[in-house]
């Protein structure tokens, strides 16, 4: 019974710095997909206004949701005693808790990668679009294509957020 006191608030706290997984998801979603969907009804020579100000200001807000996003986790894996974790006789003699709370671990360790990889390099081909779209005004070029990639990014992240925070929160509250 001694036991049970600091499991459970160990699980409360847990649940509630698991609910920043969202903030930081959040935070990056609305840094990828909602200018995209934004820009989508604006004028070629507006859009490449709006996209200059999303790099100047969007996009180090966009890289402030990475330790939002992974801090939860590992804090999790701090908080959370041994016993929630491990289960004699069970998959890898993790409990249900520790297997579901694990695969919300890994997934989410990829996401740096994702931001430092993906998101840059979308970044860079939107960058070159609107220099060409800059130079040559009376030729309207694609962004599109740049855009349609970071909406992809902005979605991925979002559905990963639910499917896998959905996951950790169960594991927390099993």
């Amino acid at each position: 019974m001694f036991t049970s006191a600091p499991v459970i608030v160990a699980s409360r706290i847990t649940g509630i710095v698991a609910a920043g997984v969202m903030a930081g998801f959040s935070i990056n979603t609305s840094s990828t997909l909602m200018p995209v969907l934004l820009a989508s009804n604006l004028s070629p020579r507006r859009k490449v206004q709006f996209w200059n100000e999303w790099f100047e200001k969007g996009l180090p807000i966009a890289k402030l949701g990475i330790p939002l996003s992974c801090i939860p986790f590992w804090l999790a894996a701090y908080l959370l005693p041994p016993s929630a974790f491990f289960s004699p006789g069970k998959t890898l003699g993790l409990s249900t808790r520790g297997q579901l709370i694990v695969a919300g671990m890994i997934s989410f360790s990829n996401l740096p990668l994702s931001f430092l990889f993906v998101l840059p390099q979308s970044v860079r081909r939107l960058q070159a679009r609107m220099i060409s779209l800059k130079k040559d005004e009376g030729e309207v070029r694609d962004i599109p294509e740049a855009e349609a990639e970071l909406k992809y990014f902005g979605t991925a992240c979002y559905v990963r957020a639910l499917a896998w925070g959905g996951a950790m929160v169960l594991g927390i509250m099993a």
